[in-house]
């Protein structure tokens, strides 16, 4: 049945439409089990596993590696820490669109993104089994090049298209082997 009415219904319970759309949600990345692999692709790539250091460092806190020269490189374990908190920071409370169409994701830049991150990670079991925090999840995230100083970001194949800031966008695009590798010789 519809009904018409003279008021607003919204307007007594005091909420808007973007208090009601469920949003997208970034894994808590400090909480994890383990985190795998970080894959970044588009302007810049990055292929960092996650491996034990049985002497592939003279540092034995590094955990994150990149084959480059046909050689395991180690990034800095606290830059890839930082780097996904800037991540985990990102604001995604304000959206553009929530169910985009393919014009409105090119019209943002997403149907082509200038930057994906890829993180394969393992959440920390809910129980006390030992097997129960075995399945590894993807987390995806999409950047747009920035348009008239606005970017935009899209997790997954979410249809949920986000606004960033330019310094979120300046944070989570931030993910090279240049910005996360050791910054001082040994």
């Amino acid at each position: 049945n519809v009904y018409l009415v003279k008021n607003d219904p919204m307007d007594s319970f005091n909420v808007t439409i973007d208090a009601l759309v469920k949003n997208d949600e970034i894994p808590n990345f400090n909480q994890v089990e383990k985190i795998s692999e970080i894959k970044v692709s588009g302007s810049t790539s990055l292929d960092a596993k996650y491996k034990e250091n049985d002497g592939l460092s003279d540092n034995e806190d590094d955990i994150y590696f990149v084959n480059k020269d046909k050689k395991e490189q180690p990034l800095d374990t606290n830059l890839v820490k930082t780097y996904l908190n800037n991540v985990n920071a990102l604001n995604l409370g304000t959206y553009v669109t929530y169910n985009a169409t393919d014009e409105e994701l090119a019209k943002y830049g997403l149907d082509e993104p200038q930057y994906n991150l890829e993180v394969k990670y393992t959440p920390k079991s809910e129980d006390s089994s030992e097997n129960s925090g075995d399945s590894e999840k993807t987390f995806i995230l999409h950047v747009s090049a920035k348009q008239d100083d606005k970017a935009y970001v899209r997790i997954g194949d979410s249809k949920i298209i986000y606004e960033i800031t330019e310094d979120e966008y300046k944070n989570v695009t931030d993910g090279s082997y240049d910005s996360l590798r050791h910054k001082s010789v040994v």
